[in-house]
């Protein structure tokens, strides 16, 4: 879904509306039940033009869930998923966030690759093709939590010999079939990140979107240090993940500057963190990020 609404617009998705049972045990389907008046931002204006020409930023966010009245707004169908335009004003009010399932195992991912996952964009992440072409990426590159591949992908259009691995073994049959139909060479392996020493090799770049930020505390320092197995002395791991910044609390864990440090200053230099975007389906203004580039020494 790619709008960006003007000013003081919203666009929010309704929530779900669920069939009911009546008292004489008869279901009422989805479609002969009013809309919901509650759903979710998905995507916020950069604010009310005063008559003085003056911006005022929004108190409504890209993830806030609100309510709003019975005959608000516009529905538009974008990409086959019905939203609601509103202004501002229309909102009457902000729901509690209520925290999203959260991806740990194996198997939660292998489901959620039955369909398009909001972080899969077809293509890679600015933040890390800005790098690839600045020639930051060398040598043997390993993605982990590869998903359907395509930094891995991507390293291999620049000539890099690219591995990439998952727990889910659907996304990596995904990637499989990238790298065929584009004519590429990498490798894509079913393999989970906090066994990367059993993995027995090394690699001069380790790029990693969207892995760390899933870890509870308790696998934070195994990651780390696996991933110190897997990297040659001097080579370089580069991480996107949420910051704490990003509004709400829908999706993974945010992380912030000095958890990073934190968990890399052992083996490790820690040479920038700073601000980026990650981009997803759902919200064109994507994600609050840090991008981390750190040194395995």
């Amino acid at each position: 879904m790619e709008i960006r609404p003007l000013y003081d617009r919203i666009v929010v998705k309704r929530s779900a509306t669920q069939a009911e049972e009546t008292p004489g045990g008869l279901y009422i389907p989805d479609t002969a039940k009013e809309k919901t008046c509650e759903g979710e931002v998905v995507a916020a204006g950069n604010g009310k033009r005063l008559e003085d020409g003056k911006i005022v930023p929004l108190d409504v966010q890209a993830g806030d869930r609100v309510l709003f009245g019975r005959h608000s707004g516009s529905e538009v169908k974008l990409d086959g998923q019905e939203y609601l335009i509103l202004r501002e004003d229309e909102v009457l009010g902000i729901l509690p966030s209520q925290p999203a399932p959260r991806f740990r195992q194996p198997h939660d991912f292998e489901a959620i690759y039955a369909s398009t996952p909001p972080w899969d964009i077809g293509r890679p992440q600015p933040a890390f093709l800005a790098m690839a072409e600045q020639g930051a990426f060398r040598g043997r590159v390993l993605d982990i939590g590869c998903g359907t591949g395509e930094h891995a992908l991507m390293a291999a259009s620049f000539g890099l010999q690219a591995t990439g691995i998952d727990t889910a073994a659907a996304a990596i049959a995904i990637a499989e079939g990238k790298a065929r139909d584009r004519g590429l060479t990498a490798r894509f392996l079913v393999w989970n990140a906090l066994q990367l020493a059993s993995l027995g090799e090394q690699f001069d770049t380790v790029l990693d979107c969207g892995l760390f930020h899933i870890f509870e505390d308790d696998d934070r320092r195994p990651f780390a240090d696996n991933l110190r197995t897997a990297i040659l002395p001097g080579g370089r791991y580069f991480m996107l993940c949420f910051s704490e910044h990003q509004p709400g609390n829908w999706g993974p864990r945010r992380v912030t500057q000095d958890e990073i440090r934190a968990n890399f200053n052992d083996g490790w230099q820690v040479d920038s963190i700073e601000p980026a975007r990650i981009e997803i389906t759902v919200n064109p203004s994507g994600i609050i990020a840090w991008l981390a580039c750190i040194t395995r020494t």
